[in-house]
C-alpha cells in the first residue's frame, strides 16, 4: 500500500472528501414562494405557481410585434407604387414592396429595435428578480 497514490478509493482507505459549498437547503419554509438561487456563474429563477406578471406581459407584446411585423411585411405591401403605398422596402433577392408611409417606417425602422427593447426588458425583469427578495 505504500506505493498507490491516497485518496483514491483503494480497499481500506477513506473516500475523498469534496471540497464545495452546499447550496442552503430548498425547504418551503426558508424561501418565499418564487425564489432565484445564484450559483456561481449564473442565476436560475424558480417559480412555483405561475411566471411573474411582468414576463407575461413582455413575451405577450413581443408576440404582437413579432405577428403585427411578420403580418404586415407579408400582406401589408404593394409589388408597384401608387398615391398611397409611396414608402418602398427592398428585401432580400431585390424584390420590393411599398407601404403606406407610416406602416413602412414601422415595419423598417421600429419594429426589430421594438423586439430588442422588449428583450433587453425580459432580462431586466429577471435581473431584478434574481436576489429573492421579491414581493410575492
Amino acid at each position: 500500500m505504500e506505493d498507490r497514490p491516497r485518496g483514491l478509493g483503494f480497499e481500506g482507505e477513506p473516500r475523498p472528501v469534496w471540497r464545495h459549498r452546499v447550496a442552503p437547503s430548498t425547504s418551503p419554509l426558508r424561501y418565499p414562494r418564487s425564489v432565484i438561487r445564484p450559483s456561481r456563474t449564473s442565476f436560475r429563477l424558480t417559480l412555483a405557481d405561475r411566471s411573474p406578471s411582468a414576463f407575461r406581459v413582455i413575451f405577450a407584446l413581443l408576440g404582437v410585434n413579432f405577428a403585427v411585423s411578420y403580418g404586415l411585411t407579408l400582406w401589408g405591401g404593394e409589388p408597384s407604387p401608387d398615391s398611397v403605398h409611396s414608402y418602398g422596402i427592398r428585401f432580400r433577392g431585390g424584390h420590393w414592396s411599398y407601404f403606406q408611409p407610416a406602416i413602412g417606417s414601422y415595419v423598417d425602422h421600429w419594429s426589430l429595435p421594438l423586439h430588442f427593447v422588449l428583450l433587453a426588458a425580459v432580462f431586466a425583469v429577471a435581473w431584478r428578480r434574481r436576489s429573492g427578495d421579491q414581493q410575492p
